[in-house]
Formats: structure tokens, sequence, C-alpha cells
């Protein structure tokens, strides 16, 4: 029962405003049985003890209205079909094309630390070989 320009205004809009009434969102002739109204405009009501205390409240209000049969509705809305998931190579392919500048910093990212972590092991003398090995002898030790 609410519309808005964005969703911010249709939450808005269910936090403040009070719910358009069934008959005036009915088609014109469509009559409305007084105790649905009241029933959806129990169920919408702002203040939480105004609305039915459970589920099981608001199901037996309806049960207690009784059917008139078939009731003509207009302005039902399908379901859209779900999007079949793409192959496996064209996901890929996607997925690689919106990221190569994520692969190229992470690339460039793990080049640099290498670099930087060679240069600082030449930086104290020691060569990237006995570093090796002295945490090897090291872990044996331990």
């Amino acid at each position: 029962p609410f519309t808005g320009k964005s969703k911010t205004a249709v939450i808005a809009a269910q936090i403040y405003e009070t719910p358009s009434t069934l008959h005036a969102m009915a088609e014109p002739g469509v009559k409305i049985d007084p105790r649905v109204e009241a029933i959806y405009a129990r169920a919408l009501a702002k203040e939480p003890s105004e609305r039915f205390a459970d589920a099981g409240a608001l199901a037996a209000a309806i049960a207690a209205v009784p059917a008139r049969g078939p009731m003509q509705i207009s302005g039902c809305y399908a379901a859209l079909p779900r999007e079949q998931p793409k192959p496996l190579r064209e996901a890929v392919v996607s997925w690689w094309r919106r990221s190569r500048r994520l692969v190229a910093a992470v690339v460039f990212g793990v080049l640099v630390a290498t670099l930087a972590t060679q240069v600082l092991r030449c930086h104290r003398g020691e060569s990237p070989k006995s570093a090796v090995i002295a945490s090897v002898s090291e872990s044996d030790e331990g």
C-alpha cells in the first residue's frame, strides 16, 4: 500500500504514513467486506499494541470472515523467471574482464613485498640462500 520515488521514500511512508484502505485501492465497483477492511487496518497498524498479537490471531480473524466465493483480482504480478546461470567459461571471462585491475594490483603488491623482503635481507648482509639455511637449522633445533 506504500509507494514512493525511491526505496527510502517507501520505507519512510511505511513508518510514518497511514496505509491506504483496501476500498481506496480497489478498482471501481469492487466491494470490500468491512470485516476484511478491519483486519487489513489492524494488521498494518502503526502501534504494535493495536496489531494482532501473533499470526494465529490474524489467521483466526481471517477464518471468521465467511468466504463469498471467487473474486476477480487485477493488477497481480507474475514472478519473474530466474536468470539462468552463465556457463563457467563465460562467467570466468566476465569476472576476469571486471577484475583485471584488482588482479594486477594484487600481483604488483606480491612483487613489491617479495622485492622488499630480498632488499632487507641483503641489507642485513644475508644472502637469500643463507637465510633459508638458517631458518631450516633453527627449526631443526627447536
